[in-house]
């Protein structure tokens, strides 16, 4: 029997919608019900919808011109989408896509502009789907194995093909990549390694759990990331590791300083969270293994690509990437299946329980299969920032070098922050600051060092809503809010 789902737009999940698994990941695939009650102005994503197979009509109750509010006692909605599949994950999936491109532009009456805005800039970040996530899931639940497994290796193979690197070792996050990253490359108990204080504490924490320290290095405030001379100035007799964090996207060119590095002994392991897509020179970030170059990935829920969890490392050679294998699986070397097949397999090493399960892989894969679309959508997003906030005075766009970059973010910088931030969020902007200075966090006092630039630049910077779901119009709804907010 064919499975049959409709999904209600602008509508609370009801009982009459057949409450089935699938249709309530549907639900969750659309993104939220109307919270603003205005004026509907134009449908987006309606013919793209309606030309995907499995769709089987899509229905539009609200037209240009009418007033929209949320779902109420008198069941007042919007559209409906109805999609058609061999099974519920098949309708699911079509649903998924479908849903994923259709929104409504509402204006919202005075009443409600203040408070709410356009839902898509109530996030500062958010996750992005394209539609086949939820059945990619499914079908690894159906198959029983939920662990590492052939679509994992799967996985690795093909974003090695699209980094055109040897080797790609998957693991279950963008942390684990960077604490295997320094146990292959030997970091340990007395060790320094030179990384800004200016990145989110997984970076550092990362350093910690191998028994190195933390040596703190100055950010250029431009691009918040470090440089050559900030290198060179954080480096003692003791570092043996230096992880540029490539914030926002960019790439860290740290060319100049390579050969005192080199001299000294000293590994580079990139932490590369953010910058999944983006471009060295004419290489993409992470291909760089031969130059003696360690680069980390995270896939986590907001990335540029997402496996709802997960993270990978870009090993330098066969044998480091084997090292990484055995510490991400508790050092046995025998495969899952080896195992299932033998009395018996050898612990060889320390190791670590790391894995990337074949559930997040199966994500994952779905997300590359798209990527090019990421690849235009997130710097055209930031392009569109980048010129509406021009001619605003007190507010500096942090460079990302987009021509080069897929963005992960975007910054900017406003001296007296705090009280902007805080209109921001009373208009319901979602706000942020990413991050707060390391070296002046408690866990990491032992290892603190004046740094006036980073904290000068922490006390300004403040991250605008930015993920793929937001539209030209949201870009100019939240710079519309910012301009206010910094008005004198």
């Amino acid at each position: 029997m064919r499975a049959l789902i409709a999904l209600t737009l602008g509508e609370p999940f009801g009982e009459h919608l057949a409450p089935t698994r699938a249709a309530h990941a549907a639900l969750e695939l659309i993104g939220s019900p109307l919270t603003v009650k205005g004026e509907l102005i134009a449908w987006e994503g309606v013919a793209e919808a309606r030309a995907l197979a499995g769709i089987t009509d899509v229905e539009l109750y609200a037209q240009p011109g009418d007033l929209v509010r949320p779902h109420d006692q008198s069941g007042h909605k919007i559209g409906l989408v109805v999609a058609a599949g061999a099974t519920a994950a098949d309708a699911s999936a079509a649903l998924d896509a479908a849903t994923a491109l259709i929104r409504p532009v509402i204006r919202p009456t005075e009443e409600d502009s203040v408070n709410s805005p356009r839902p898509a800039v109530r996030r500062n970040a958010s996750p992005y789907l394209y539609g086949g996530e939820a059945a990619a899931v499914a079908q690894v639940l159906e198959s029983g194995q939920y662990g590492h497994s052939d679509v994992t290796e799967k996985f690795e193979r093909e974003v090695a093909a699209y980094l055109d690197v040897p080797e790609v070792v998957a693991v279950e996050s963008g942390t684990a990549a960077l604490h295997m990253a320094l146990l292959a490359a030997g970091i340990g108990n007395g060790d320094e390694v030179v990384v800004p204080s200016l990145t989110f504490a997984a970076s550092v924490q990362a350093i910690v759990a191998v028994g190195a320290r933390p040596r703190f290095a100055e950010i250029d405030p431009d691009t918040l990331c470090v440089t050559g001379a900030s290198v060179l100035e954080a480096l003692t007799p003791d570092t043996r590791a230096v992880m540029p964090v490539l914030y926002g996207g960019r790439a860290v060119d740290l060319t100049d300083v390579a050969p005192v590095l080199a001299g000294r002994g000293i590994t580079v392991v990139e932490d590369a969270a953010q910058a999944f897509g983006s471009w060295h020179g004419d290489r993409k970030v992470g291909a760089f293994g031969a130059s003696g170059t360690l680069t980390c990935f995270s896939f986590g829920p907001i990335k540029n690509l997402t496996c709802g969890q997960g993270g990978a490392v870009v090993p330098r050679t066969a044998q480091e990437a084997e090292t990484i294998r055995l510490l991400r699986m508790l050092g046995i070397r025998q495969s899952q299946a080896d195992r299932i097949r033998s009395t018996t397999y050898s612990v060889d090493t320390f190791g670590l329980r790391y894995p990337l399960s074949a559930l997040n892989a199966a994500i994952g894969l779905t997300q590359l299969a798209r990527f090019e679309e990421i690849e235009a959508k997130r710097p055209h997003l930031w392009r569109t920032y980048r010129d509406a906030l021009a001619g605003i005075d007190g507010v500096a766009l942090v460079d990302v070098d987009v021509e080069r970059s897929v963005p992960f973010n975007c910054v900017v910088r406003v001296p007296n922050r705090d009280p902007v931030f805080a209109d921001l969020q009373s208009r319901g902007i979602g706000a942020g600051v990413h991050y707060p200075p390391n070296h002046l966090q408690a866990a990491f006092a032992p290892w603190h060092r004046p740094l006036p630039v980073t904290e000068q630049t922490a006390e300004e910077i403040m991250s605008l809503p930015f993920h793929p779901a937001m539209t030209e119009q949201d870009v100019g709804a939240v710079v519309d809010a910012l301009r206010k907010a910094v008005a004198p």
